[in-house]
């Protein structure tokens, strides 16, 4: 299952390349179309979850932890980057205030997340089976995979908002 996934993330990776700009910036429909691959990719690791079984609750556990997250947080990045571009202002002064508000308030909401963070970064293990393991074999997904997810798509675009205020600010 895993070396699957990770064929599919090869290709994901693949697609998302020929999408994305040379200097990191992205037009709406750009982010449009990245939504759309990782969306596909999404879809299409969950049919592999629901047509194979895993091999024991390790296999599970790793793939909950390491594998399905990086699929999961792209999707959500695309998400999170398209609703920031939509409303970032024309007018420069007004723009670089609310990139630092959005910084903010991203900073405000992985903070939140931060007991969580420290857990996975640490490498330890002792509370996976709790997050990592689905309630029932049917389920798509588990309570850790989502949170990492979601703090990684966050950071990402905490990354890009970070390099869009350097952007427009004056040196």
């Amino acid at each position: 299952m895993i070396r699957v996934a990770e064929k599919l993330y090869t290709q994901l990776q693949t697609r998302l390349g020929e999408e994305t700009r040379d200097d990191g910036v992205y037009l709406l429909h750009q982010v449009q179309q990245c939504f759309e691959i990782c969306n596909n990719a999404v879809l299409m690791l969950c049919e592999k979850i629901k047509e194979k079984r895993f091999r024991s609750k390790k296999q599970e556990i790793l793939f909950f932890r390491s594998v399905k997250p990086r699929f999961v947080s792209l999707q959500q990045y695309y998400v999170l980057l398209y609703n920031h571009i939509m409303f970032i202002p024309d007018e420069e002064e007004e723009k670089v205030k609310y990139l630092e508000r959005s910084l903010q308030k991203l900073e405000r909401h992985m903070a939140e997340q931060h007991w969580f963070y420290l857990y996975f970064q640490s490498g330890s293990s002792h509370l996976d089976h709790k997050y990592f393991l689905r309630p029932e074999p049917s389920d798509l997904n588990t309570p850790g995979e989502i949170l990492i997810s979601d703090i990684t798509a966050h950071q990402e675009l905490a990354e890009y908002i970070r390099r869009e205020i350097k952007s427009v600010q004056p040196s």
